[in-house]
């Protein structure tokens, strides 16, 4: 039955799309896109003992916001008039979010619907401010950024996100579903040097984290857009030939 609603859906979806795409004297659908992601950077790290764990921010001179606001665009400015527009803190759930113990509030399904004539679709982006994976070993991870072990015979790093995109109907103030197998995304990096103490981030490690970070964003919208059917995949490959800096 949830696989048969799922279709369902896909298919209402891709109908809406195509008519929002060949309306009258060729106008563009519009598109809004309200961003709460955290532009802070974390390194969690967890040592052998409690002595060695340490969790510390960091700078590698990206802001995963500005990023996600420049590459949402990009790829959308061809068949959407693309809006970013804010979100009023006073709807929002004490946490920061637009969902409560019953889902999404009923404050936040309102505010949707005012935008119905404005906006076809709202796009949500937020970081868990506190996110608790069930790898690796329960621990608390905030927002993005770098997770290590410093087992010195088995030392490990790795990039992580939090970050969440979804996608909403101002008719019906609906969620456009898509699959996405894990809210947190992690990456080991196998090419990963440690600093003598382990703790500390290399300063030669930056630009090799901040190029893995891009990258496990670039998959997270990829997946996204292409899955909810807001893009197709040929036309995001296509734009995804042109590079950015």
């Amino acid at each position: 039955m949830i696989q048969l609603n799922f279709l369902i859906n896909k298919f209402v979806l891709v109908v809406f799309l195509i008519a929002s795409t060949t309306t009258t004297f060729g106008q563009l659908s519009k598109i809004a896109v309200v961003n709460l992601m955290d532009t802070t950077l974390y390194h969690i790290h967890y040592g052998t003992t409690i002595f060695t764990n340490k969790i510390d921010t960091f700078d590698c001179q990206f802001n995963c916001k500005k990023y996600v606001e420049q590459e949402i665009p990009r790829f959308l400015s061809s068949k959407y008039e693309v809006s970013v527009i804010n979100i009023p803190d006073s709807i929002l759930s004490k946490n920061g979010s637009i969902y409560d113990f019953w889902g999404l509030k009923k404050a936040v399904k309102t505010w949707i619907s005012t935008y119905k004539d404005k906006f076809d679709i709202i796009i949500y982006v937020e970081s868990s401010k506190q996110f608790t994976s069930g790898y690796p070993g329960n621990h608390k991870l905030l927002s993005s950024g770098l997770y290590s072990q410093g087992n010195p015979i088995k030392s490990w790093a790795a990039v992580y996100s939090s970050t969440t995109f979804q996608a909403f109907r101002t008719s019906d103030s609906e969620t456009i579903d898509y699959y996405s197998a894990y809210k947190l995304h992690f990456k080991v990096l196998k090419e990963y040097k440690f600093s003598k103490d382990r703790i500390v981030i290399d300063p030669e490690m930056l630009p090799f984290i901040k190029t893995r970070l891009k990258e496990m964003l670039d998959v997270e919208l990829e997946n996204f857009l292409t899955k909810t059917f807001i893009v197709s995949k040929d036309d995001y490959d296509n734009v995804k030939l042109v590079k950015t800096e």
